[in-house]
């Protein structure tokens, strides 16, 4: 996987480009040949939306360059089944500010500067599974069979 510059959102949806399309009313979706999901620009509301009308997986990407964490959510059948993330260590910040904003993540770690969370029902991982950032989001997506690279981004 490649690093995006600034901030960066897409959902994967495993369903044919053209009932992304109708299904959203959107013509910003994308498949590459011999993929079997397809990409759009967006946000995990859009991925709920896909799933409860299409019933098809999704999993929604996101990179904040601001705050440097790289999250994906993996749903199916309209249900979030893993979440996993890393990126800079703000547990302390995030305390301070109170109980609405506690960790969502069910598994933990850091090391002071970086945190790793990761909560699934699907699976169990480790701590040195979760450690390895992009590389367990890149396994996670091998896994999957879906692919996610610059040419497979709907573009303007």
């Amino acid at each position: 996987m490649d690093e995006f510059g600034g901030n960066f959102d897409a959902v994967l949806v495993q369903s044919k480009a053209d009932v992304v399309m109708k299904s959203l009313g959107r013509e910003d979706c994308k498949q590459l040949e011999g993929n079997a999901w397809t990409v759009l620009s967006g946000n995990a509301d859009d991925a709920i939306k896909l799933l409860t009308e299409l019933g098809a997986d999704a999993i929604y990407l996101a990179f904040g360059d601001a705050s440097g964490w790289m999250t994906y959510d993996f749903f199916q059948k309209g249900e979030k089944v893993e979440s996993y993330g890393f990126g800079a260590d703000y547990s302390e910040e995030m305390e301070e500010m109170g109980a609405e904003y506690a960790s969502p993540w069910d598994m933990e770690f850091s090391d002071g500067e970086t945190q790793w969370g990761f909560s699934g029902k699907l699976r169990k991982v480790s701590e040195q599974e979760i450690q390895k950032g992009e590389a367990f989001i890149d396994e996670f997506f091998k896994s999957r069979n879906a692919y996610l690279g610059w040419e497979a981004l709907p573009m303007e």
